[in-house]
């Protein structure tokens, strides 16, 4: 317990150095060293810690944080004993009621808080495979539910990312690697997969059906994007239609709530706009302050894309030759 004390003693002591950055409060146990991670004894610390204020470590000591945060939980409560230090700084801070609700994905490493570097109870989240949002899912259904009549949200975004790991793994719904749960949740996905007019899903949809490894390859990244952005634009159109039903006509065409699609690309960092935002009739609609990504091509020239086929020999049907393809 002693060492455990004093370790908080020294990270406190350590993150009043960078109290002035407007954002530290935002994420305290991700701006605290990385030693505390692994909240190792006193003297592990003093042979550790760089004395000229670096975030540079040996090597043995980074394997030695990473074999013991993978096994232990002590990093949580190093992480508690920060927060305690800096709560009463933290609580001023905390809004009395969010004004968005994010719906985001259960598979992203990177939550909207941090994404967007939000003040403490600025806003509530709600995740789930794929930010998904379906009229029959009780969750997420309660969640806006409050979020509007509860909260009284001005805004609820649907953020996708790019690389969604539940969307690439929609389009393959036969696979055993995933749960019946799992299947049964990533279906409406699928569903978008199999019948989507998205030029570059078609065309992913199109080559995985033939034999060109290569070009299915090359077709991937571009037509797993445009699906992850039309599954956003599904879920912010559902989104619209629940609220409607929830609210009312009347209600809805006068309370001032706001629905938006977003895609975050967690490479880069930059979020665009999927111009889909919805709000009440007759008000200026608010839309997010991001580039929109550019209007996608929704035709195919008849006959592209198709998956190869392969000729059969010419056969003889009452003295008549008749060509057949199939494919393969």
């Amino acid at each position: 317990m002693l060492s455990r004390v004093l370790a908080a003693l020294l990270i406190f002591t350590l993150s009043l150095a960078v109290s002035a950055s407007p954002l530290y409060y935002r994420s305290p146990v991700g701006l605290l060293p990385s030693q505390t991670l692994s909240s190792p004894s006193p003297t592990a610390t003093s042979e550790t810690t760089p004395t000229d204020g670096t975030d540079s470590y040996d090597s043995d000591y980074s394997s030695q944080k990473k074999n013991e945060s993978e096994t232990t939980l002590d990093w949580m409560y190093v992480g508690n004993e920060a927060f305690r230090e800096m709560k009463d700084d933290i609580m001023e801070q905390v809004q009395d009621a969010p004004k968005v609700l994010f719906l985001g994905c259960s598979d992203s490493r990177l939550s909207p808080e941090i994404l967007f570097q939000t003040d403490p109870g600025t806003a509530s989240t709600h995740l789930n495979l794929g930010n998904q949002y379906q009229s029959q899912d009780l969750s997420s259904s309660s969640a806006v539910g409050y979020a509007i009549q509860g909260l009284k949200v001005k805004h609820i975004v649907i953020l996708g990312h790019y690389g969604c790991k539940s969307v690439e793994g929609a389009t393959d719904q036969v696979s055993k690697s995933k749960s019946s749960a799992m299947r049964k949740w990533l279906q409406p996905i699928a569903d978008l997969y199999t019948n989507s007019k998205r030029f570059e899903v078609r065309r992913l949809r199109a080559l995985r059906k033939g034999s060109d490894l290569k070009s299915t390859t090359n077709a991937t990244p571009s037509g797993l994007r445009a699906l992850v952005e039309e599954n956003v634009k599904a879920s912010v159109q559902n989104l619209q239609n629940e609220i409607k039903s929830l609210l009312g006509e009347t209600a809805y065409n006068e309370t001032e709530l706001y629905g938006h699609g977003l895609v975050i690309d967690e490479e880069t960092g930059d979020v665009q706009d999927l111009n889909v935002s919805f709000g009440p009739p007759g008000k200026e609609l608010v839309e997010p302050p991001f580039d929109k990504v550019p209007k996608p091509r929704m035709h195919i020239p008849q006959g592209k894309f198709e998956a190869r086929k392969k000729k059969v020999p010419p056969t003889s049907v009452d003295g008549a030759q008749v060509a057949f393809s199939v494919d393969s």
